[in-house]
């Protein structure tokens, strides 16, 4: 009997970038706050050390296209606008597309402007 590993697929990737912008978001507010506190120190550690394990999870391909991202516009990840437009640059997608990113037969990024969709958000 084979053994089958199950298969992540894009919308898993999708969440967790999402955890990781997050963090990278609370990261760089902590440290715009000041790290001389002992406090803010202390919630960087535990940031970066979240973000470390976060990203070990992430294919080395989709995280490099998120660290572009990220670094480009501060933004990885981004919500859909009307179930049909990217919320980065306001492009609508193409129904078939859309369905196949949805089905996770593709990867669900933006033709525009590369950003990666939720697009499995309600």
């Amino acid at each position: 009997m084979i053994k089958e590993t199950p298969r992540v697929t894009y919308d898993v990737y999708i969440k967790v970038l999402q955890e990781i912008q997050q963090l990278a978001i609370m990261q760089r507010e902590a440290t715009i706050l000041g790290q001389e506190d002992a406090l803010v120190k202390d919630q960087l550690q535990v940031i970066s050390d979240q973000l470390v394990e976060l990203r070990k999870t992430v294919p080395a391909l989709i995280l490099s296209k998120f660290d572009q991202l990220m670094l480009k516009s501060g933004a990885g990840v981004i919500d859909l606008l009307d179930s049909k437009r990217c919320g980065a640059c306001r492009v609508s997608l193409v129904p078939d597309v859309l369905v196949r990113m949805k089905v996770n037969r593709i990867s669900p990024n933006c033709h525009s402007c590369g950003k990666y969709l939720d697009v499995w958000k309600k």
